[in-house]
């Protein structure tokens, strides 16, 4: 428990019940916006120090996001997903970075489940696929603009449904 309160998944107060912690918009948003940056940073670091057994795992998460689309997990695609960018995170080399981006993929997780289920889809998919593609041609620039489109769609999203939580609060 303690460490899904660590990750902000649940709320732990002395003497009182446990519960799933709410999802606040515009602390979500934050969130993204901080993670957009690391992962760019995690790309950029990390796409120089890519090696032949790294790219076998984004072939293989490409492959999973794709099986678990045709099977309807969602949640198994958003990990896919997930796994496929720490990849690059990963080839960084870099721990404290790794560190910041793991400990939030829960939250990243849930929050695409909950507003987001529409990104996994084969456009979700197909955005994977670029990058991959992109990486392979050895078009670093290209790479980050997909990732650079990807977050932006998180943001956008995240918009959407901080907008309409507050209209409904007011009506």
């Amino acid at each position: 428990m303690a460490t899904l309160a660590s990750e902000g998944l649940v709320e732990i107060e002395a003497h009182r019940l446990k519960r799933v912690a709410p999802l606040d918009m515009i602390v979500t948003r934050d969130l993204l916006r901080v993670q957009a940056e690391l992962w760019r940073l995690g790309y950029q670091w990390g796409m120089p120090r890519i090696c032949p057994e790294q790219v076998s795992l984004l072939d293989e998460a490409i492959t999973r996001y794709r099986a678990a689309l045709a099977s309807g997990e969602h949640m198994a695609a958003i990990f896919a997903g997930l796994d496929f960018h720490t990849v690059f995170i990963m080839a960084s080399d870099n721990r404290e970075l790794l560190r910041s981006t793991l400990d939030r993929r829960g939250l990243i997780a849930r929050f695409i489940f909950l507003h987001g289920i529409q990104m996994v889809s084969s456009i979700g998919l197909s955005q994977h696929e670029a990058i991959l593609a992109a990486f392979k041609a050895d078009d670093h620039a290209g790479v980050l603009a997909c990732l650079d489109r990807m977050s932006a769609r998180l943001l956008t999203l995240c918009d959407r449904n901080e907008q309409s939580a507050t209209f409904i609060s007011e009506v």
